[in-house]
């Protein structure tokens, strides 16, 4: 069926329809075979990561689940091949990080020590890419979200 003989209000809602499914799914991590050594010319190089989300205890209860968004910057495009091949190991290290964080005592309370976590996955990064290699680990966004506890269970 041509677009063109649809009514304006079908056709508007077939555009928002895709809107809203671009806009919902999930985005792909950056593939390392994409960039080429020598065609950034200096730029910075931005990796994203998929998103992490961390359980925070309070006792042996999850209070509730925090998530990250995170962005590698890379020094320079001969950093990308190894951090493509290390990706699997860093991943779990990263999420292994914030986990460890997440179970904390005071972690309920105060949250999650960023800064504590940005150190752990720089020193990951080094260990596991290369010392140098990654200039710097951004934070883009974190949210928080409450656990409500189920009718029955006990705190």
């Amino acid at each position: 069926m041509d677009d063109r003989s649809r009514s304006p209000s079908r056709r508007r809602f077939g555009q928002l329809a895709l809107a809203t499914i671009a806009a919902t799914a999930p985005s792909r991590p950056a593939r390392a075979q994409t960039v080429r050594e020598g065609d950034l010319d200096g730029r910075p190089i931005f990796i994203p990561l998929d998103r992490i989300v961390v359980s925070v205890f309070r006792g042996r209860n999850v209070e509730r689940h925090e998530m990250l968004l995170i962005k590698l910057e890379l020094m320079n495009s001969s950093a990308i091949t190894p951090l493509d091949l290390a990706m699997p190991r860093l991943r779990d290290s990263f999420v292994r990080i914030w986990n460890r964080l997440g179970s904390r005592p005071d972690a309920a309370d105060k949250g999650l020590d960023v800064e504590a976590g940005r150190r752990a996955m720089q020193a990951a990064c080094d260990e596991l890419v290369g010392s140098g290699r990654i200039k710097n680990i951004l934070i883009v966004a974190h949210s928080s979200r409450l656990v409500r506890q189920q009718p029955g269970m006990q705190p």
